[in-house]
């Protein structure tokens, strides 16, 4: 009877309380612990009586008076007390954000104390809208803290130069931005709210990183004490006028959620801070990606356009050189024509003084003057052609009406010492047969046109080394002339063929510059023609030309 009595006694103190903590907390042994504290109001500071006050030292106050613990704060900076926690010289560590690499390196407890985000925040002086907006300023921030991890990823993903300021507490940073030691700087949202109108520092629209707050222990060591802390936390969470509510309302009354909101709509809040935090640095990181590659575009189009000047350069140079390759080849045979001009003016000249007789003989006398006066006009007009051949102007580049007959009977004359007298000396026969239909004149650049038929029979000659014939015809059908020039040379292969007006292509080695057909395709684009190639190795080459005639 008496052990039944004991046990309905044992249960009526029980239904009546007894299982709570808080209702045996005096039988429980004096635990004491080492609890790291630091400037980060209201979450955790030290008040003006120089005692541990906020939202966290509240909870662990209560939750030392239901465990029976003695607690011993030290108030360190917040890079010490990382420090000290990991080796052990203090026990617990309140307003931890969670990290993988701080879960990794201390044990923190379950349940969520506080969700929590950073802000940045200025000197009121600065604009600030965007990331991208920080880029050449002084920024002061937490040592130690997830948010310089983040920032510090964030300066070097978006290639920006940023002056980093670390100090050891919160207060101590917002004082930084308001002394003009830095421009900007990030908090935690609770102390933004307190210190930032305290300090004078205004708080922008950038918000990122939302994180959790816990409580931290060293590593293996007194995991008892987070585990006791869960379960308060969890009795408390479910209670809406719980200490930890009221608690709340007290420290971050304005700054925290109110303790009505639904535990679904918290999270929802945060979930979408979170998706507005990454889309903003996505958003930030592109528009700094895209400011590189334009910058990048940019430094490629300079360098671009300078190797344009210098091909234009080099073609030009090109040019040049092929034109006085092909005045030197005239010109190497323009000696014998020279000296038969003054063979007369020499001999006649000679004559006359030679014997003053003859000086008596006006009607002999005005004979040799007329001959000798017929070899300068002679001697001039050579001049003149080979003046007109090399020498370029505006004008010359103007297109007016030519005879393209009279104009192909004038580039064989000037080049026969190419085509004649050179291959002559050398023991082969070279024969040029023109062909001239009756044809109406075209709208073309004289100087261009001589000098693309210049070149196309310097290089029927080349392509005959053994000698051969070279046919030019003219014809018109409906509104086109028509211009054929063939040669019975060595031809050209499937490959010379396709690459032969390719500018700097050449199959003559030092001899030749590469200019040649390049320049007789870009003439004939200058003057609305259809050119038209045909080859084969060892069956010569045959050039066609379609020009408009002139209207």
């Amino acid at each position: 009877m008496r052990i039944l009595y004991l046990f309905f006694a044992f249960f009526l103190l029980s239904v009546s309380g007894f299982a709570d903590p808080a209702s045996f907390s005096d039988s429980l042994p004096k635990v004491h612990i080492k609890v790291g504290i630091y400037a980060n109001p209201p979450k955790i500071f030290i008040d003006q009586n120089g005692k541990a006050a906020g939202f966290f030292v509240d909870l662990l106050n209560e939750i030392a008076r239901l465990e029976n613990w003695q607690i011993e704060y030290v108030n360190q900076p917040w890079p010490l007390l990382l420090q000290n926690l990991k080796d052990g010289k203090i026990d617990l560590l309140p307003d931890v954000g969670h990290t993988e690499s701080r879960a990794n390196t201390y044990d923190l407890n379950k349940i969520t104390v506080v969700s929590d985000w950073f802000q940045i925040f200025s000197n009121p002086k600065i604009e600030i809208k965007s990331l991208l907006d920080l880029d050449g300023y002084r920024i002061a921030i937490l040592a130690g803290s997830i948010q310089l991890d983040y920032l510090n990823n964030l300066v070097k993903n978006l290639d920006q130069k940023l002056t980093i300021v670390e100090k050891d507490d919160y207060e101590t940073i917002f004082n930084t931005v308001a002394g003009g030691e830095a421009d900007i700087l990030v908090s935690n949202r609770f102390a933004g709210k307190i210190l930032g109108p305290r300090y004078g520092v205004k708080e922008t629209s950038l918000i990122f990183n939302p994180t959790s707050l816990h409580f931290a222990c060293t590593k293996g060591k007194k995991r008892f004490i987070l585990e006791r802390i869960d379960k308060h936390l969890e009795i408390w969470k479910k209670d809406p006028d719980s200490f930890y509510y009221r608690s709340l309302s007290a420290n971050l009354d304005g700054v925290a959620q109110s303790k009505f909101i639904p535990v679904w709509l918290k999270n929802l809040i945060v979930s979408m801070l979170a998706v507005i935090g990454f889309s903003f640095v996505t958003i930030a990181l592109f528009r700094s990606q895209l400011n590189k590659r334009t910058s990048e575009l940019q430094q490629s189009n300079v360098r671009l356009e300078k190797a344009l000047n210098d091909l234009q350069k080099a073609y030009e140079k090109a040019v040049t050189q092929e034109r006085l390759n092909q005045l030197g080849q005239m010109v190497s045979g323009i000696s014998h024509d020279f000296n038969n001009i003054l063979m007369p003016i020499n001999g006649l000249t000679d004559l006359m003084l030679s014997d003053e007789a003859i000086l008596d003989d006006k009607k002999t006398v005005k004979y040799y003057l007329n001959t000798i006066l017929a070899a300068s006009h002679d001697g001039g007009e050579l001049v003149k052609s080979m003046k007109e051949f090399y020498r370029i102007n505006e004008k010359k580049l103007e297109k007016d009406p030519v005879d393209l007959n009279e104009l192909i009977q004038n580039v064989i004359t000037l080049t026969s010492p190419k085509w004649k007298e050179q291959p002559k000396k050398a023991g082969i026969s070279i024969d040029i047969d023109f062909n001239p239909g009756k044809i109406s004149s075209i709208d073309a650049s004289r100087f261009q046109i001589r000098e693309m038929i210049v070149n196309l029979l310097f290089n029927a000659v080349d392509a005959m080394p053994e000698g051969g014939k070279i046919t030019i015809k003219t014809s018109e059908s409906n509104d086109l002339v028509n211009l054929s020039i063939e040669d019975t040379g060595i031809g050209m292969s499937p490959e010379t063929l396709t690459n032969c007006f390719r500018p700097f292509y050449t199959t003559k080695g030092e001899k030749g510059t590469g200019m040649g057909l390049s320049m007789v395709k870009e003439i004939c684009e200058s003057h609305q023609t259809r050119l038209k190639i045909n080859s084969e190795p060892h069956k010569g080459t045959k050039f066609s030309f379609a020009f408009p005639k002139t209207q």
